[in-house]
């Protein structure tokens, strides 16, 4: 699994990519808030992040109340880290969007559970969107060729009237048939029927 780790004091982006590293995630460093923010920007997949609180050119929470806003990218967990305990205003953080904080000195066995769970959550998000995606190609797509469906189609021609008569324009229907097409199940199967169907689309 891939994570994102982002802090402006090298020795502990060092030592917390090293941790992660060992326990087996692909760790990308980030030595500042506005590197952090354009690694995320370019992230397609729901992800785990460890950001500093306080870091150069924008700080970790930031960072955080920018994710959250830009719904269109994937989830990300985050872990917020800050200095002693109760140096930072966890409340700040949980409305920026944290979603779990480590503090100093960091323990490697404290961090290491926080962010299994946050694998854990990340890697459910995962398979939660998998699932999305697989539900959507089933509910439009005709499970036999994978063509649009007809709920699919006539949503499309809806759409396409709307546009042409906001445009003043035209739409075109062509529809085409299989001549004797029942001969083929009937004589062949429908395995081969299947097939035809599928190379005719």
């Amino acid at each position: 699994m891939r994570a994102l780790v982002a802090d402006s004091d090298p020795e502990r982006l060092r030592q917390l990519e090293g941790w992660l590293t060992r326990w087996g995630y692909d760790a990308t460093p980030a030595s500042n808030g506005l590197q952090a923010w354009s690694r995320l920007e370019a992230e397609r997949e729901p992800i785990l992040v460890l950001l500093a609180w306080r870091m150069e050119s924008m700080h970790g929470i930031d960072v955080c109340r920018k994710l959250r806003l830009h719904t269109e990218l994937p989830s990300v967990y985050v872990l917020l880290f800050a200095g002693e305990r109760g140096e930072e205003d966890l409340l700040d953080g949980v409305n920026a969007g944290a979603d779990d904080f480590l503090f100093a000195p960091l323990d490697a066995v404290e961090v290491k559970a926080r962010v299994r769970t946050g694998a854990r959550i990340v890697e459910i998000e995962r398979a939660l969107r998998a699932s999305q995606d697989a539900l959507r190609v089933q509910s439009t797509r005709d499970a036999v060729t994978g063509s649009w469906n007809r709920a699919a189609i006539l949503d499309f021609l809806h759409k396409e009237r709307e546009r042409a008569r906001r445009k003043s324009g035209s739409v075109g229907v062509v529809l085409a048939d299989l001549d004797a097409f029942r001969k083929v199940n009937e004589t062949l199967g429908t395995p081969v029927g299947d097939e035809v169907l599928r190379e005719a689309a």
